[in-house]
């Protein structure tokens, strides 16, 4: 019964770790610029290249786009590639801020990944530990529901939301924020962002 419990443990673990990313055990059978051809990536740059996957939701599962602190893990049914992704530009982060629905995320993907407020416009302030205000921005979420920032890599700070809705209701989340790579790799996709209305007296 011991031994049981550990493995059940350790798989969930691993089902948290990997959020909405399905596992692959793709072959490599194509190289990173046939791959990157057959999904219409070619001649993109790397920033292009996220924000066009982003806004193109792939129901089918059969392509994923995995992001971590530091690369990009592109793979399919028949292969996979590894891009690093731009030390100077710093840590990827994709948010999915949600009224009433939500899912477990990790490392997101950028092709499967999906949340509750897709095209909607959104006020985003990251403010570092010492005060410094790193983001003060309106931003509109992609098809997926996610909006996406570069934040430092290293650094810690609150992420503050505001969203206006169509009837004219004001709601507000924040969350405190870590982009640390080593010893462990911190999430880059962020589900857990509650946006709550003010509720009358």
């Amino acid at each position: 019964m011991k031994k049981r419990m550990i493995l059940l443990g350790f798989t969930i673990l691993l089902l948290l770790l990997t959020g909405c990313n399905p596992t692959s055990t793709a072959p490599k059978t194509l190289s990173e610029e046939e791959l990157l051809a057959k999904y219409g990536l070619t001649g993109m740059s790397i920033k292009e290249m996220m924000a066009y996957l982003e806004e193109s939701v792939d129901d089918t599962d059969a392509f994923n786009a995995s992001v971590h602190p530091t690369y990009l893990e592109l793979t399919d049914k028949a292969s996979e590639t590894v891009i690093d992704l731009p030390i100077e530009d710093g840590f990827y982060l994709s948010v999915a801020p949600y009224i009433e629905e939500t899912h477990e995320c990790y490392f997101h993907n950028l092709a499967t990944c999906k949340g509750e407020l897709a095209h909607v416009t959104v006020h985003v302030t990251f403010t570092e530990t010492d005060g410094t205000v790193l983001v003060d921005e309106d931003l509109q979420t992609y098809q997926n529901g996610f909006f996406a920032i570069w934040l430092p890599l290293d650094d810690e700070g609150l992420l503050e939301i505001t969203y206006i809705s169509e009837d004219g209701l004001t709601y507000f989340g924040s969350e405190e924020i870590t982009t640390y790579d080593d010893p462990v790799e911190d999430p880059t996709c962020i589900t857990t962002i509650q946006l709550i209305a003010p509720q009358p007296y």
